[in-house]
């Protein structure tokens, strides 16, 4: 039974990646997607935010609570991946900048390619990771399906846009899905961590990420929405990739459990910020009425 659900939990997160690349490109232009990034400001607050300040917290938890070394693996694997592909459907669901989202997404992305396997072996000595093995994952599952849709997307606008409604529900569906076999899966994994500082720790950096995001993200409301969301959520994929071939079963639970907890934060505040920019039009809309 147990590989059956794995099985399908697999299926269900290519899907879900794939579903979600391919429909934000579908939906956005080159030009939407790169003008965030001219915010110079946003860009570097970002970088500091994801690649600086949060391995620091990390690294600072690490050496003040009492952690198992695979404890400490896995949360400093987390806190250097930046560039989760559910960035953009949180952006959605939090009715903020798609097209920023994505710009961040894949900056971060980038960035993390080179930053992960560089620095993980200075904050860990004695760890080896391989950039190019991050890197092909990364390029393949979420990289290049962004790419082919845009290219799509750039010359056939009308197919793009039908096929975007498509798979903007698939991606929505699947995500779903994948939350609640993620949970049945690992139920008993989060579980053993209770008592060893493993939850707390994973909840002192998701909650850090979310808040110092949203704390320096500026002046702009939806750009402190957008920076916090990406900010507290990690990029899983590759953390599991880093995980699952140089380290063992323990620090893919901690990644696992923490994947876990940063959904049932990250998902409830994505709709709180939607919840609020909708009260905030809702004035709006009526004067225009009048």
């Amino acid at each position: 039974m147990n590989e059956v659900l794995q099985v399908l939990t697999d299926l269900i997160t290519i899907v879900f990646i794939l579903s979600t690349m391919f429909s934000i490109g579908l939906g956005l232009t080159i030009k939407q997607i790169i003008n965030p990034l001219k915010n110079v400001r946003f860009v570097v607050l970002s970088i500091v935010a994801n690649f600086i300040i949060i391995p620091a917290v990390a690294y600072l938890i690490i050496t003040l609570l009492p952690l198992d070394r695979s404890l400490q693996i896995g949360l400093m694997l987390v806190s250097c991946a930046a560039g989760a592909p559910v960035l953009p459907k949180l952006a959605q669901i939090a009715k903020g900048d798609v097209a920023a989202s994505v710009g961040l997404m894949v900056m971060l992305i980038v960035i993390t390619i080179i930053f992960l396997p560089l620095v993980l072996p200075l904050l860990l000595p004695a760890i080896e990771v391989g950039i190019w093995e991050i890197a092909k994952n990364l390029l393949l599952v979420m990289l290049a399906p962004l790419a082919i849709s845009l290219f799509v997307r750039a010359r056939w606008a009308e197919i793009a846009e039908r096929l975007s409604r498509i798979l903007t529900r698939a991606a929505n569906y699947s995500l779903i899905l994948l939350i609640v076999l993620t949970i049945i899966m690992n139920f008993k994994y989060i579980i053993s961590l209770f008592g060893s500082y493993g939850i707390l720790a994973s909840l002192i950096v998701i909650g850090f990420g979310f808040g110092v995001g949203y704390l320096i993200g500026g002046p702009e409301t939806g750009t402190k929405r957008i920076l916090s969301l990406g900010t507290g959520q990690r990029n899983m994929a590759a953390a599991m990739i880093v995980a699952l071939q140089n380290f063992d079963e323990a620090v893919l639970v901690m990644v696992v459990v923490f994947s876990v907890i940063t959904q049932i934060v990250a998902i409830p505040l994505a709709g709180e910020f939607g919840r609020r920019a909708r009260k905030a039009l809702a004035p709006e809309s009526s004067d225009d009425q009048k």
